[in-house]
C-alpha cells in the first residue's frame, strides 16, 4: 500500500521545522484498518498528525539531551524522527503498525533503525538508556504495556520520557495506574511549548526504575 505524503512547515516556538506527514486521500483510513481485520491495536491513528511529537522535540532541545543509543516506542509516521534527524545520537524508531513503519522509513535518515513492535507484548535483548514515546496513554492497557514495558527495557540508569497531551477524560485513570507502580520512578513534567503560534501545555511522564531498598 502507497501512502502519498504531504510536506508540512511548522513554526515551533520561534524555530521553523520541516517534515513529512501521510495524506490520507480518500478511504485510506478505512483501507488501512481493514488490512488488519478493524482490529482495535491496529487502528491507523498514524494518518493523523499528532502535535505532542513537537512538544516531545521541544522539550528534547531545550533539556539537550543526549544519547548514543535510544528507543522510541510508538513512532507512528516518524514526525519525532524527521525533527531529530541533526541530533547525533541514533534512535531506533517501533511502531506496532508495519504500514506505519514503512512509511517511516521513507523519512527517517538510513542510519536510525525503524522496526515493526508491539512493546505491550515482548521483551527486548537489549535494554535502553534512553526511551522516548508520543501519545500513548489514550487506553489503560497502554498505560499499563509502557510500564511493563519500561520495567524490562530501560536500564538502572536510564530514563523514559512518554509525552501526552493533557487529556482531561483520561488524566484520573492514568494517574492511578501509575500512583500504583512500585517498579518505577514516575513523576509528571507540566512542559509548554507554542506551535503555529498556538500556546500548547502537555504532560512530559518521566520514568526511572525504582532504587531498591
Amino acid at each position: 500500500m502507497t501512502v502519498p505524503f504531504l510536506s508540512i512547515t511548522r513554526v515551533l516556538n520561534d524555530s521553523v521545522l520541516k517534515c513529512n506527514i501521510p495524506e490520507p486521500k480518500g478511504n485510506l483510513m478505512q483501507d488501512c484498518w481493514d488490512l488488519h481485520g478493524q482490529d482495535e491495536r491496529f487502528f491507523p491513528f498514524w494518518l493523523e498528525e499528532w502535535p505532542s511529537a513537537f512538544g516531545l522535540y521541544d522539550f528534547i532541545s531545550q533539556k539537550g539531551l543526549k544519547w548514543e543509543l535510544a528507543l522510541e516506542i510508538g513512532c507512528g509516521a516518524g514526525v519525532l524522527g524527521q525533527l531529530l534527524h541533526k541530533h547525533p545520537g541514533k534512535v531506533v524508531h517501533t511502531d506496532i503498525v508495519l504500514e506505519a513503519c514503512v512509511f517511516a522509513r521513507q523519512q527517517i535518515k538510513a542510519s536510525n533503525p525503524v522496526l515493526a513492535m508491539d512493546f505491550t507484548r515482548c521483551c527486548l535483548r537489549k535494554n535502553f538508556d534512553l526511551v522516548l514515546g508520543t501519545d500513548l496513554f489514550y487506553e489503560d492497557r497502554l498505560v499499563h504495556g509502557v510500564c511493563e514495558f519500561l520495567q524490562d527495557n530501560l536500564t538502572a540508569k536510564g530514563k523514559a520520557f512518554i509525552a501526552d497531551p493533557v487529556r482531561k477524560h483520561r488524566m484520573e485513570s492514568t494517574q492511578k495506574i501509575l500512583q500504583e507502580n512500585k517498579l518505577l520512578h514516575i513523576k509528571p513534567i507540566e512542559w509548554n511549548y507554542k506551535l503555529d503560534g498556538k500556546n500548547r501545555n502537555m504532560i512530559i511522564w518521566q520514568f526511572q526504575k525504582a532504587k531498591k531498598h
